[in-house]
């Protein structure tokens, strides 16, 4: 009977010094395939990540980061949008992707189902299987205290209506940054967490290992510690906090605490928003120069 290590990475957005770490523990697993769940790319060094990735045949899709580019790409973002201060981190992220890289992307699927031998399948998405944008994140706990506070900000779906309609025996997904693991109607449903922006509490690099044995599939997440040093040292070396601000600024203090400082950013935006009969660019900006940057560093 076959048996099958499948190592399951997503949301690198960039970190190639996280990547390497997480590599180089998968190398020591006897691991046959590398799955990426999307959002490879992103500060500082997401070049190098994809060439790392196609170096190891690993197996790809788009997150909602890929579909951004792409769409610029095609020019159906337009210049009103694209040029606001809340896509300063977007704008970078273009620009600073080769554009070789960028003609990949185009021919990346938004999904796959992947077989290995004697195995049942397995369905890859970014966000959600019933999402056409990749960036609707599933939520195994809706009710919680923490899934409140991102459906705050993103576009969130139930597990339940997640897996109305796969019928394979295993979901992966990425998205929310939070690992987790549950099965609903004989179908393992598995999100890795982030390997370059972990929101777990913990900073180090998330990533899950699937194994295909007596006939079924199970899964075991992994954690693994990545220079933070060098990651923080490239953000001061590549200017990006003071070209981009606050994205960068609360993607730096993610990687370096494990809190998803982002979310947190985002939500005070909104009370700058309506506390001043503010549009969502002025609260922004506003919000840029008042958050309590000090309470994540």
């Amino acid at each position: 009977m076959s048996h099958h290590r499948v190592a399951v990475i997503s949301d690198i957005h960039g970190n190639h010094y996280a990547l390497t770490s997480v590599l180089d523990a998968i190398q020591q697993q006897e691991i046959e395939k590398i799955i990426v769940a999307g959002d490879s790319t992103g500060p500082i060094m997401q070049n190098q990540v994809f060439k790392t990735l196609m170096e190891k045949k690993a197996i790809m899709i788009r997150g909602n980061g890929e579909k951004r580019i792409v769409r610029k790409k095609r020019g159906l973002i337009s210049d009103n949008v694209w040029n606001q201060t809340s896509y300063a981190g977007n704008r970078w992220i273009y620009n600073d992707l080769d554009p070789a890289i960028k003609n990949f992307l185009e021919f990346l699927p938004d999904t796959r189902v992947i077989k290995f031998k004697e195995s049942t399948p397995i369905q890859v998405v970014h966000g959600s299987p019933q999402d056409t944008i990749n960036t609707q994140g599933i939520l195994p706990e809706p009710s919680s205290s923490k899934s409140l506070k991102l459906q705050r900000v993103f576009s969130t779906i139930s597990l339940e209506e997640a897996v109305r309609g796969v019928q394979e025996s295993v979901l992966v997904c990425g998205h929310t940054h939070r690992p987790w693991i549950h099965r609903i109607d004989d179908i393992l449903v598995i999100n890795p967490g982030s390997v370059g922006n972990p929101c777990n509490g913990d900073p180090r690099a998330d990533y899950a290992v699937l194994t295909w044995e007596d006939g079924q599939w199970s899964v075991e997440h992994k954690m693994v510690p990545y220079d933070l040093e060098s990651e923080s040292s490239g953000f001061l070396e590549k200017g990006i906090l003071e070209t981009v601000g606050a994205a960068a600024r609360s993607t730096l203090s993610c990687r370096m605490t494990g809190v998803d400082v982002t979310l947190e950013f985002l939500l005070y935006v909104k009370e700058v928003q309506n506390a001043g009969s503010l549009n969502y660019e002025q609260a922004y900006s506003a919000a840029s120069n008042s958050f309590d940057w000090k309470k994540y560093e």
